[in-house]
This record gives structure tokens, sequence and C-alpha cells, in this order.
């Protein structure tokens, strides 16, 4: 049986009973749920700008873990605004809401900061890139993602904790089972993904692989052997000594901070001061012993409960009296008639439990079917309130139109009463000239029939003048002209 360090013994006995109790249930966190929550609040408090600031953790959804527990976020950071939202039902935590990261429900740039724990990996790959838009989309500040990222060590190391649970806990984890099937995030190709916003960001590593999965075995082995206080107990010591200084390489998880306002100084600078001195490879080899250590005394003591526990019959046997002995056997006969008499009973209701079993079987087929109904029915609904909204949006859209053509048409309106004004005004303009016109054409009409018999009568004038010219050179021409001759 490897020791414990006495580093750590003396670290465990002298630990302060007067902590604040939030602190304590803090402490008692899982050792990676405390690790990048306690990174996200070290983060917020560095560049929350102002008194007060909204967070919106995607994915955030835990069971309620102590009374009046509203959610990890709340917990690590109290005096934010927070909201979690999540695709489990009925969590019983505050400000919780129902949804998918990858079409979130709220406007662009809603929250300070927007964090995204341990989630990434949950995303089919295709949608994952359009998943880190979306959080961009919401946040007016910063965006923060933490997720384990694919190297052969990390799942390897995710495969062997799978495994082990489903041996010792009869259990599939549904959380490791959607690394194995969607794969780990690829660091590099995250790295492209976010460099393409042209925001400012910074990148790293934290929480060693090998650290992780021997936490992760210990953790589950002392759930199996029942003593799960023990696996606080082993939470409290991590996180309060290990957690700050867990980034040695191999590295099971990466954290990535994006800056929609900020520069890559001003982000660096945080992060570097969330990160505490390095854990040194003594105190990692002294996890490695603790973990040990547990494991083989918890499966020390199950094995000397049970002989423990055979030796008291043993010896409660051994000692009675013979009167106590045939007690016993008299005893035993009532209950071997009566479990013969129950066995009699069984055979009887096998067929009625065969026929309730296969009732139940239908029963459950029923279920099953009118659940599929149900779930299509949900998802017709929600279609049909996207497509509400989407109406909804374009008719504000064609009412917002029509309001901006009002006004345009009051002014044509006006406008038009105006050229109809002035064509009136026009037309009796061009009524009266007209009727002139007519009274000028009249007269022109009488004017041109005088001057006409005018004329006539002067053309018989002058052939009435010619004629009596012709008449007179006649005469003349006949007239004896020597008579004038002096």
């Amino acid at each position: 049986m490897m020791k414990v360090p006495k580093s750590v013994v003396s670290f465990m006995h002298e630990t302060p009973s007067c902590w604040p109790e939030s602190d304590k249930q803090l402490h008692t966190l899982p050792f990676d749920l405390y690790e990048r929550y306690s990174i996200a609040a070290s983060l917020i408090s560095s560049l929350r700008r102002g008194a007060s600031c909204s967070v919106l953790d995607v994915g955030g959804h835990s069971s309620v873990l102590w009374p009046g527990f509203p959610s990890l976020v709340s917990a690590f950071v109290p005096d934010a605004r927070a909201f979690v939202i999540d695709l489990h039902r009925e969590p019983g935590l505050t400000n919780y809401a129902v949804g998918s990261g990858a079409m979130l429900p709220f406007k662009d740039e809603t929250f300070d900061f927007v964090l995204a724990q341990d989630t990434l990996e949950h995303i089919a790959p295709a949608e994952r890139q359009h998943f880190i838009r979306e959080l961009l989309r919401v946040s007016r500040d910063i965006v923060f993602l933490s997720f384990p990222f694919f190297t052969a060590l990390n799942v390897s190391c995710d495969r062997l904790v799978y495994r082990f649970i489903e041996l010792r806990k009869n259990v599939e984890l549904p959380a490791l089972k959607e690394h194995l099937a969607f794969g780990l995030p690829d660091l590099a190709t995250i790295g492209d993904w976010v460099r393409d916003t042209s925001f400012p960001f910074a990148v790293w590593k934290h929480g060693n692989a090998l650290v992780w999965l021997q936490m992760m075995i210990a953790k589950n082995h002392l759930w199996a052997q029942g003593v799960p206080e023990f696996e606080e107990e082993l939470d409290s010591v991590f996180n309060l000594r290990f957690g700050v200084g867990d980034y040695r390489d191999p590295c099971y998880r990466s954290f990535v901070l994006i800056g929609k306002n900020r520069s890559e100084k001003e982000l660096a600078a945080a992060v570097e001061g969330c990160r505490g001195e390095q854990i040194s490879d003594s105190d990692q080899q002294a996890v490695y012993s603790l973990c040990e250590a547990i494991m083989e005394s918890t499966s020390s003591v199950e094995v000397e409960r049970r002989a423990q526990h055979a030796i008291n019959l043993i010896d409660r046997l051994g000692t009675q009296e013979p009167q106590r002995v045939t007690d016993l056997s008299t005893r035993l006969a009532e209950k071997s008639a009566e479990a013969r008499h129950l066995c009699n009973l069984l055979d009887q209701i096998r067929p009625q439990l065969a026929d309730a079993c296969t009732r139940l079987a239908d029963a459950s087929s029923q279920a099953a079917h009118y659940k599929n109904l149900l779930d299509e029915r949900e998802q017709r609904v929600a279609d049909l309130e996207t497509r509400l909204a989407e109406k909804s949006s374009e008719a504000q859209h064609y009412r917002n139109l029509f309001e901006g053509m009002q006004p345009r048409l009051d002014d044509a309106t006006a406008r038009l009463a105006e050229a109809t004004s002035r064509a009136d005004h026009y037309q009796g303009l061009f009524d009266e000239q007209h009727e002139q016109a007519a009274n000028l054409e009249s007269q022109l009409a009488a004017n041109a029939s005088q001057s006409q018999a005018l004329l006539e009568r002067e053309k018989q004038s002058r052939i009435a003048a010619e004629d009596e010219m012709r008449t007179l050179k006649a005469r003349l021409a006949r007239f004896p002209w020597r008579f004038f001759v002096h």
C-alpha cells in the first residue's frame, strides 16, 4: 500500500473548519468542474467593467447541489446577473431556460460575458463553428470557451474512464459517450475559426491528462464502494491544494478567451492573472499516491467488513445453547414450509406476471409511440413558433414600410389637390381663351365676308371703270384730233 505524503496529510488536517459555508460547498464540487468555473470566475473578476455585469452560461445545466443553489455560474460569481440555457428540462435552477446553443433566443449583444464550459465537445462537428458564432452574436464583450481537445492520449483517457464506469457502476456515462461518438474538438481547427472572426483571443491549456485520469478512476471507485463522502473530501483536497496549478503537460482541457472590444495584451494579462504557480512533480506524484492510497484502503475496508461479518455469525452460532439450535431448526422447518407455500403461490402468479409483463410491454410500446407523437407535435409547435416569429418580423417590417409611406402619401395627396386646383384654374382660363378665340373667329369670318363683298364691289367698279375707259378711248379714237391742232 502506497503512503500518502506527509505534506498532503498535514494539509488535510490543517484545513480550517471556519470556512464560509458557500466556500465549503464550492470546494467539494467535482474537481474538473471546480477548475473550469473557478478560472471563469477569476477572468470575469479581472475583465468586468463596472460594478454590474451579465453572464450567460450556455450548456451550464446542473442538478440542485444544495438548498438555495441557483446555478454554477451564480455560485462562483454571486454578484453577476447570471442566466443559464441548456437542453435539459426542469432542472430547478434560477434564471434557467431550455434551448439550444445553436439558436440562442436572445438579441445581439445581450450579455457582457458568454460562457460555454465543456459544451463544444457535445456538439456535432459540423455545427461547432456556427455554435461559436452564435456565442459571439449574443455577447457584447467576452466569450469564454473550455473543452477537452483532441490528442491520442486524451481519447484513450476518455475511453478508459468510460469503460471503468461501465464495469463498476453498470451504467453508460452519457457525457463520455458523446466524447467518443462526436470526437474531441481539434484545437488547431478551433484556433482557425476564432482567427477568422478577426477578434483578439487567447488560448491556453489546463488540467494534466494523467491527473484527470487518476482522479476520475479514484472518484468512481469510491462511489462504487459506497463511500461518496470520501469522493467529496478527495475533491476538496484537490481543489484547495492542486487545482489552480494543474497545467503540467500533457493537458486534457483547453481554454479560449475571445474579446470583442479588448486587446490581445489585455486578454493575455487576464489569463496570466488567473494561473497560479504550476504544481511541482512531487505534488503531482502526491496526487497519484493519494488516489491510490484511498482506493486501496477503501477496497481493504470492504473486504474487512465482510470478513468480520462472517466471523460474527460463526461466533454467534458457536455459543448458542442446544435449545436455541432446536428452536432455530423448528423455525427453519416452518420457514421451509412457508417457502414451499410461497413457491406454489409464485407458480400461480407466474402466468399472471407473464401476462402483466406482456401488457406492460404493450403499454411501453404505446407510450413510446405517443411520446414520439408528442415529440413530433412539439417539433411542429416549435416550427410554427419559428414561422410565427418570422411572419411577425415580416409584418413589423411591412408595418414600418407602411408607416414610412404614409407621410409620402399625405404629401402626394396634398400635391395632387394643389395640382387639381391649378388644373381647374387653367381649364377656366383655357375655356375663356377658347371662347374669345371663337368670338374672334366669328368676327374674322364676318370681316372676311365684308371684305369679300367689298372686293366684289371694287372688282365690279374696276370692271365698270375699265369698260367706261375703253368706251372713252373708242370715242376718242373716233374724235377728229386735228381740230385741236393750232
